[in-house]
């Protein structure tokens, strides 16, 4: 693809959340290594939030904005049915392909799965970019069984930077981030979605991030890693990320 012909598409789609994220499947390469130090922190995160899933062979998972597949590559070894949704084919196709999980090409806010028909659902680095993320998380607890878990992760207080947008010339914000959260608002979305038995814990101090020190600790196991984390977040209130579960109601 040109660069004008990817102007020409970016300039349509300005305002089409959509085909924003299809494009941005054709253009950017998410199956791409970041550097060691990214690396490492990323998966810490995914870590935790898979050890929230209380992951059972035999379960069946549905990885919501699936991006590079982490998810699946991580946890089809565990017996786990996977189904990746995404909004770029690109990506489906491969991951599909690569780690031998279903795919479908859905909006995070309709997806075309029957109500209590999985046991989890994970949601990685996604509500931040979608319009309306209350009705998404209404829409991961209507296809979770009852008893089923819904675990996302999203970035903690993040100040959304805002640039001039060279095509239509309104502000759009840093990275597609729409909304930023803490534990308050999610807990609170969580709760009006149907779910209870919420939890949540914040993840990545900044101090250690930034300082390449959490990095430097990264031949210590996850649990030794989560307590010295957990330890900097209390001293120095700047956590990244976090990461929150809620349990749909009802019983199996």
């Amino acid at each position: 693809m040109s660069q004008r012909q990817v102007n020409e598409q970016t300039a349509k789609r300005c305002r089409d959340p959509v085909g924003h994220y299809e494009l941005d499947g054709e253009i950017y390469d998410y199956f791409e290594q970041p550097n060691p130090v990214e690396a490492d922190f990323w998966q810490r995160l995914r870590t935790a939030a898979v050890r929230s899933l209380d992951v059972k062979e035999g379960m069946h998972i549905v990885d919501v904005g699936s991006g590079g597949g982490w998810f699946s590559a991580m946890i089809t070894r565990k017996g786990v049915k996977v189904t990746s949704i995404d909004l770029s084919l690109k990506n489906l196709t491969r991951l599909t392909k690569e780690n031998r999980t279903d795919g479908l090409m859905a909006s995070a806010h309709d997806l075309p799965l029957m109500s209590e028909s999985v046991d989890a659902v994970i949601a990685s680095e996604v509500i931040e970019h979608l319009n309306d993320p209350l009705a998404a998380i209404t829409e991961f607890l209507r296809i979770v069984k009852p008893g089923g878990r819904v675990v996302i992760t999203t970035p903690y207080k993040e100040v959304i930077k805002q640039h001039v947008c060279i095509h239509c010339n309104q502000l759009t914000p840093a990275n597609a981030h729409l909304h930023s959260f803490d534990e308050e608002k999610l807990v609170t979305m969580f709760s009006r979605g149907g779910a209870n038995e919420i939890t949540y814990r914040r993840i990545g101090n900044k101090a250690l991030l930034v300082s390449r020190l959490s990095y430097m600790l990264r031949w210590l196991p996850f649990t030794l890693w989560s307590c010295i984390d957990r330890c900097a977040n209390i001293v120095i209130k700047k956590p990244a990320h976090i990461i929150i579960c809620g349990i749909k109601q009802g019983k199996n």
